[in-house]
């Protein structure tokens, strides 16, 4: 539904204005980092053990906890940003037209925040269907079905406004599955230890922020090296490229909780095995995908419009760097649901800093194709990194390129 969603993005709003809503996105998941505070991987990690060993108050109260904590600090910074909205659209991507949409898209902040907790909540709940039904499923559908009704002649500040309504209808969607998930739970929450939360959060938030940088510099560096138009090809072309590693965000999804639970019952064989198999399958559901992508690159661009065909070379660089990303299997997944959050910082800092020199060389002399050159140079990086400190600290490779 995703990927229909982008096909009538583009249709409707054209390579400018898709740039434009995308540079207005950027914003948004900036926001949504930091509004989080990395507490969404500490809730599901310990939901995830307080449902093993049924301590469902303890469960309750820390998600409680959780919610008041992401509550306040994502209506702080909606407000920090509609204050800078301004200095954004004008001084750091040099387009005023995007201020109004920027400013509504800010709306947002705060019900989107709020559901990406619980669906982590769901997750460490073991109700993956649900979870992505919030997280992947809603936005995309609603979306898209705004577009294709959206009338000729629809501009962007009219979408945007369409698509912030679909973020308070998610809200109302995660509290109700989550009740219905939890509506056993009787007992009063108990106190909860906001400090010990956000010291646990909080190294979660830089490596969120920074891996955040290495999957949004490329966009931000476009829109202020090039034009809104470049921003909107890149981004579609990202989105396809994701195709070839879809399976391996529908793993890491299903999984978390998994990989939580095999490591704190110290069943490392267990969580190798498991690993390797879900390797092995995602190479092999992710292959075709990325020969079609490659091969068929230019018929599927033209999909999305005539002006979009010139993301061909970059639709390739994205597709073979994200097969890469698929064959190292859930590294980073692993690292962070294993107590192992340091190492995983280490890893997206590695491919951050590479990315943000290559970014700042490439792209003024390359354009789209340096953006792509530097996006997947930085993506390979880290995930190598990542494999790495696997292996170091969990004593297993989970890479079809070097597994026996």
């Amino acid at each position: 539904m995703a990927f229909l969603f982008n096909i009538f993005l583009a249709r409707k709003l054209g390579a400018e204005q898709t740039g434009v809503f995308y540079l207005c996105y950027t914003v948004l998941m900036i926001a949504i980092v930091f509004s989080r505070l990395g507490i969404d991987n500490v809730l599901l990690r310990n939901v995830a053990s307080f449902n093993n060993k049924k301590r469902y108050q303890d469960l309750k109260s820390i998600f409680v906890g959780s919610m008041k904590i992401v509550l306040f600090s994502s209506l702080i910074v909606s407000l920090l940003l509609y204050f800078l909205s301004e200095t954004l659209a004008i001084y750091l991507f040099k387009n005023p037209k995007m201020l109004n949409s920027l400013r509504l898209i800010l709306i947002a902040i705060i019900p989107y925040s709020l559901s990406l907790i619980v669906v982590a909540g769901l997750k460490g709940l073991k109700k993956i269907g649900e979870a992505t039904i919030i997280e992947s499923v809603v936005i995309p559908t609603f979306s898209a079905v705004v577009l294709y009704f959206m009338l000729e002649g629809a501009n962007i500040k009219d979408f945007v406004s369409s698509y912030v309504i679909g973020f308070f209808l998610l809200i109302c969607l995660a509290f109700f599955f989550w009740e219905r998930n939890t509506s056993f739970i009787k007992e009063k929450t108990l106190r909860v230890d906001y400090k010990k939360i956000l010291n646990s959060s909080i190294p979660l938030l830089w490596v969120s922020a920074m891996f955040l940088v290495n999957t949004w510099a490329d966009r931000i560096f476009l829109g202020y090296y090039s034009s809104a138009e470049d921003v909107g090809v890149y981004s579609i072309s990202v989105k396809i490229a994701l195709l070839v590693s879809f399976i391996l965000g529908a793993v890491n999804s299903a999984s978390s909780a998994k990989f939580s639970e095999y490591y704190n019952n110290k069943n490392i064989q267990k969580l190798s095995y498991y690993c390797n198999k879900a390797t092995n399958m995602m190479v092999i559901f992710s292959f075709p995908v990325l020969i079609i992508l490659i091969i068929f690159s230019n018929k599927i661009l033209s999909v999305f419009g005539s002006e979009f065909v010139v993301g061909s070379t970059i639709l390739t660089i994205l597709c073979l760097a994200q097969f890469v990303n698929v064959a190292t299997g859930s590294v980073g997944q692993i690292l962070a649901m294993s107590n192992n959050e340091k190492y995983l910082k280490k890893s997206i800092f590695a491919g951050m800093g590479v990315n943000i020199i290559l970014n700042i060389i490439l792209i003024p002399k390359l354009n789209m194709t340096g953006a792509a050159l530097a996006t997947g140079i930085s993506w390979v990086i880290s995930t190598m990194f990542a494999l790495y400190y696997v292996k170091k600290k969990l004593d297993f490779i989970a890479c079809v390129f070097f597994n026996k």
